[in-house]
Order: structure tokens, then sequence, then C-alpha cells
């Protein structure tokens, strides 16, 4: 498959960008390239080869979830809480965004 400067212009335009001459020819090359890549791609052989949801042969071990306060943790958050402008609590507190 062959990407045209045409192409490139017409997806410019869907998408609402301005590309000068330069950027066309560069993403033409571009997309030309990966596309012929991905050709290359689709005429290998995969008879035989099962489908992978992902490349792991084995699920990574997951840690419970435990919400717990560690000392650590404490003598961070007064340190940066004693050099915050403004707290309430153990919060920051910062001014209201929005309208």
């Amino acid at each position: 498959m062959t990407v045209s400067k045409e192409d490139i212009d017409k997806v410019a335009h869907l998408a609402r960008l301005d590309l000068t001459e330069q950027e066309l020819e560069k993403y033409t090359s571009e997309l030309d390239k990966i596309l012929t890549y991905v050709q290359r791609l689709n005429s290998a052989n995969t008879d035989g080869v099962e489908p992978l949801i992902h490349n792991a042969a084995n699920s990574t071990p997951q840690r419970k979830d435990i919400v717990a306060e560690s000392e650590e943790l404490n003598v961070f958050r007064e340190a940066f809480l004693a050099i915050a402008p403004k707290t309430e609590g153990r919060f920051f507190k910062v001014p209201k965004m929005g309208k």
C-alpha cells in the first residue's frame, strides 16, 4: 500500500491540522514505512500459532491492596505539611478551581 501526500493532506484536513509542505512529505514517508512494515507482518505464516492476550506465560502474582498507616509516611506528611502555605488537618488547602 502506498500513501500519497493527498491522503495525508485529506486526513490532516479532517483532523483540522494545518501541515506545511515539509510536514506533508515527512508524514507521507513515515506512514508509508509503517504500512509497509504492517504488510510484512501480515504476510508472516502464523499457522498453528495460538493467539495471545499477553506475552506472559503465567499471570503475575498480585499482593493484597491493604490500606495501612506507616511511620515513614507520617514523618513525610508532617514535614510537608509544616512547609505548606495552608493546611487543614492532615491535608493541603488549595484555592478552588473552576467557576
